[in-house]
């Protein structure tokens, strides 16, 4: 009795029948959210470098849908390198089940596109083994990463940083690790002598939270009581943009962080929408993942680096929190996602639990499907409307 399942579970494993399956169920998710929204676009902006060159072009719709399987496949090949098969499975599963991931590729979305380079990226450090293909996929990664948009900019530092603390081990060589941070400096120095103006003006329209107008009211309105008060020069002290930015900074963090954020419909893609980002279903995988990256300390350690370096856009970002913007985190919730639902799997007496969380996804997943094909259209009109009205 025990032989056909034991086969079945070669078969897919030689063959990645499993991944052909979460292809197929991501190409029609996908596909149904692109014949009920199109055409939809997302507020987005356009590549650095060709805004720096005064070109005006945007990612294509048929570009980004192809982006969309490139990222399925890297998250698959990355994942099964370093968690093994069925974490795999379960963490493509995710990103193919995931409303935020068919949004941002139906609208165009450049964070599309710098998932794509994160991945590769990662797909260098975790799964080549070859330092020159590595060094390559790393450079190349990088310097697109440069050309794409400044907010990625300090999240590249934070990968250097990270990158010199690991040298000499399996993840770069102190040689290479040199190569790619002279690269990178010269490919930001041709961009600065390209279009300085530009770049600076770049800068100070998307990084710099500590310009953020609320927080320069905040400190003027508190300096005004205080010199009612007479502590005027105390509250010159204590009362300054940068005391009060670090708040501002300290509030995004833990907003960045919240599963809700990821979980209800309330961070929405459009305004009048119901979906949510990630299935509700999978956040008890999510728990029981958090979980295991707790007790093992090791990885843990370095994953909240990795953690830091793809939230780092979104925490000096200019903007306030946008779902549309921070997609490139998403594998890091997908795969923490996945190892819950494998550790759950691998407990005998638990598997009853993993039996009802896959049904209550795929039930989900088909209300969700029937929301966006009968009345997400009709949202998207009356926000055009809407807009129109404005104007």
């Amino acid at each position: 009795m025990d032989r056909v399942p034991r086969s079945l579970t070669k078969y897919l494993t030689s063959n990645t029948a499993g991944l052909l399956l979460v292809i197929i169920l991501y190409a029609l998710f996908s596909g149904l959210v692109l014949n009920s929204l199109y055409p939809f676009h997302l507020a987005t902006e356009s590549l650095l470098v060709l805004t720096i060159l005064g070109i005006a072009w945007q990612i294509p719709l048929w570009l980004s849908y192809i982006l969309g399987f490139i990222n399925l496949l890297l998250l698959w090949l990355i994942v099964k390198k370093v968690f093994g098969y069925r974490v795999a499975l379960f963490c493509s599963l995710t990103y193919a089940t995931s409303p935020w991931i068919s949004y941002l590729v139906v609208g165009d979305s450049l964070t599309t596109w710098l998932l794509t380079i994160w991945l590769i990226i990662f797909y260098g450090l975790f799964c080549l083994s070859h330092s020159f293909w590595k060094i390559i996929f790393l450079i190349a990664g990088c310097i697109m990463l440069i050309f794409s948009s400044v907010l990625m900019w300090p999240a590249l530092c934070v990968l250097l940083v990270t990158l010199y603390i690991k040298k000499n081990s399996s993840f770069l060589t102190i040689q290479n690790f040199h190569l790619l941070t002279a690269v990178s400096l010269l490919t930001f120095m041709a961009l600065l002598l390209t279009n300085y103006s530009m770049v600076k003006h770049s800068l100070g329209s998307q990084l710099l939270i500590i310009q953020n107008i609320s927080i320069v009211n905040t400190v003027n309105l508190l300096r005004g009581e205080d010199n009612q008060a007479g502590i005027g020069k105390l509250g010159f002290i204590l009362d300054n943009k940068y005391a009060y930015g670090a708040l501002y900074f300290s509030s995004r963090l833990l907003e960045n962080i919240n599963p809700v954020n990821y979980f209800v419909s309330s961070t929405n893609f459009i305004r009048q929408s119901n979906t949510p980002p990630i299935l509700f279903g999978w956040i008890i995988p999510l728990i029981l993942g958090i979980g295991v990256w707790q007790k093992v300390w090791k990885m843990t350690r370095w994953s909240v680096v990795f953690v830091l370096c793809l939230l780092t856009p979104s925490l000096v970002s200019s903007d306030g929190f946008s779902i549309n913007k921070i997609g490139f985190v998403s594998p890091l919730l997908f795969v923490t996602c996945g190892v819950g639902l494998e550790r759950l799997l691998s407990l005998n007496k638990y598997r009853i639990w993993f039996a009802l969380i896959i049904i209550a996804i795929l039930i989900q997943l088909v209300f969700v499907a029937n929301d966006v094909t009968l009345r997400e259209n009709v949202r998207l009109d009356y926000l055009r409307f809407a807009q129109i009205s404005e104007n």
